[in-house]
């Protein structure tokens, strides 16, 4: 069988609209032979969906969680390259994958994004660029920030660059702070990085976190890193960069400096 030199893994549990339309999307824009849609144990199961799509699938009768998930995904495939994309996440450029994968291989880059707008739901219409920026130059040559934040939504990675590294993300993560041990890796390499800040996707703000089962899990992963994270302490500010102040990072420094005054 012949070795495969990009696949598109996209990570499914429930959402099954918005996961229907961005597998549809994709298959439109000509990436139907690279798609794996990994279904963590929806309910119900997305195979009819795959099948009518005609792309391949693979499910687990249980939600393993994220990180788990991407753990397993990133050791059985065998490909040269490997796009680990959210369900609620949105690639607009036409070309996208295939512009970005020919960059790395000419310039030896490790891992790379594209720039990504959050969004609150999806507008009427057509998935195009100009719908969601405005003042886009995607029609420029691709313009290559290597000093961007870490973007977790959709990252591609040099599989086999990646595999000869720590790839495996540390078993007491199972929800956040997966795609920052990814980043991570290849920055304490010094491998390059980059985020093509011409080319474009959007990610839809999900409430799939917001329940009490999700929050526990994200609370356990909070204190599991604040035990055994000295990694993320080491990389932090360097994949995160000017959204430092933002998101995981401000919530776990915040609660380290909340801890201290405590003790």
């Amino acid at each position: 069988m012949m070795r495969r030199k990009h696949t598109i893994a996209i990570l499914a549990y429930n959402n099954h609209e918005l996961t229907t339309r961005n597998l549809d999307h994709l298959t439109k824009l000509g990436y139907r032979e690279q798609v794996l849609l990994f279904d963590n144990g929806s309910q119900d199961s997305f195979r009819a969906i795959a099948s009518e799509l005609g792309i391949r699938y693979q499910r687990e009768e249980k939600n393993l969680y994220v990180n788990p998930a991407w753990n397993k995904i990133i050791a059985q495939e065998n490909c040269h390259y490997l796009t680990l994309l959210n369900n609620d996440c949105f690639a607009l450029s036409p070309g996208y994958f295939d512009e970005a994968i020919g960059h790395m291989e000419e310039h030896q880059i490790g891992i790379s994004s594209c720039r990504n707008k959050n969004i609150v739901d999806l507008k009427k219409g057509a998935l195009e660029t100009e719908n969601y920026f405005l003042l886009n130059r995607e029609s420029q040559p691709l313009a290559c920030n290597y000093a961007a934040p870490r973007q977790g939504w959709l990252m591609t990675l040099d599989l086999d660059q990646y595999k000869t590294l720590d790839y495996k993300i540390p078993g007491y993560l199972r929800l956040w702070y997966g795609d920052d041990w990814i980043w991570g890796q290849f920055s304490l390499r010094r491998i390059k990085s980059v985020v093509y800040q011409n080319r474009y996707s959007v990610h839809i703000k999900s409430s799939s976190v917001s329940s009490s089962e999700m929050q526990k899990v994200i609370a356990a992963d909070v204190d599991n890193l604040e035990k055994f994270g000295d990694w993320y302490r080491e990389i932090a500010p360097a994949i995160h960069k000017k959204s430092r102040l933002l998101g995981r990072y401000a919530h776990w420094r915040n609660r380290r400096r909340f801890s201290s005054r405590l003790k």
